[in-house]
């Protein structure tokens, strides 16, 4: 067992660590906020981190490959250096999964060696016009000279500076167009909120108070026959939103909300609109 004593965010007492097996091991290099657990002198078993446990995976080294990425470092504790760039990854068995310089990237771990692992995703997919296509090869690159990114059902073409989002169904091997709303902001006539939608293929985005304390929720939505249904997803102060679900008819240029939500717990939205004139059914 591993057990941190934090108030206020502050480790206050470190006690009855031990490893897997039941021995005791020793808490060194407290601060504020850290602690830094050793098996040994220099073999780091886990580290506090706030308030999160991080175990070591085990999997802490170099790993080299010719004709791969470069050499992979990893740290044991979910981040990996490739030269000079940094980014987080998760592990599956020996499987690295990451991404980095907007490109998916999967490898298998070996002795110091790693080889380059289909991501599940190769194959030629039709684009939304039905006639082009585009060819990913499951290692994050795309026609050859384009990356590409999977989150969810969302996968985003990177050319450059320049970058796509598409919904992406993998069975049938098509990418598809985006909602209605991507990429559009609503502000409401009064400027006290806004609505912020993610340039994607589903329907996402932020709720946003523009007034201070600035309030701030995430969505996700639905739109049928000119009703939009809006899911409280995120929320940056705990008022106990998440989940509640929020409606409103839409318009070429206008939102107008047709069911209570007080983001503060005082202001009322039912009954006001959000306007983008640029915005098109």
């Amino acid at each position: 067992m591993k057990y941190a004593f934090l108030y206020n965010n502050i480790v206050v007492e470190v006690g009855g660590f031990k490893d897997t097996s039941g021995t005791a091991v020793e808490a060194k290099e407290i601060n504020s906020t850290d602690v830094v657990v050793y098996t040994t002198a220099s073999a780091v078993y886990a580290k506090v981190v706030g308030k999160t446990i991080l175990l070591n995976d085990g999997k802490a080294g170099s790993y080299e490959s010719s004709g791969a990425y470069g050499t992979i470092v990893l740290d044991g504790f979910g981040t990996l250096t490739i030269g000079d760039d940094s980014t987080s990854y998760t592990l599956d068995g020996n499987v690295v999964s990451f991404t980095l310089n907007n490109a998916m990237r999967k490898v298998t771990l070996g002795e110091g060696t790693y080889t380059k692992t289909l991501d599940g995703y190769e194959g030629t997919y039709k684009l939304p016009d039905g006639t082009t296509t585009i060819v990913l090869d499951g290692y994050g690159n795309a026609d050859a000279t384009k990356t590409y990114v999977v989150s969810g059902t969302t996968i985003t073409i990177y050319d450059g500076a320049t970058s796509t989002a598409y919904g992406i169904d993998v069975a049938n091997k098509l990418f598809l167009g985006k909602s209605k709303f991507a990429g559009y902001t609503f502000v409401c006539s009064g400027s006290s909120y806004k609505l912020v939608f993610d340039d994607s293929s589903s329907i996402s985005g932020k709720f946003i108070s523009t007034t201070y304390p600035a309030y701030e929720y995430g969505f996700t939505g639905e739109y049928s026959d000119g009703v939009l249904t809006l899911t409280i997803t995120s929320e940056n102060y705990n008022m106990h939103f998440v989940g509640s679900v929020i409606t409103a008819t839409v318009e070429s240029g206008k939102i107008t909300f047709t069911s209570s939500f007080k983001y503060d717990n005082t202001t009322e939205i039912n009954g006001t609109s959000a306007t983008c004139e640029d915005f098109v059914l």
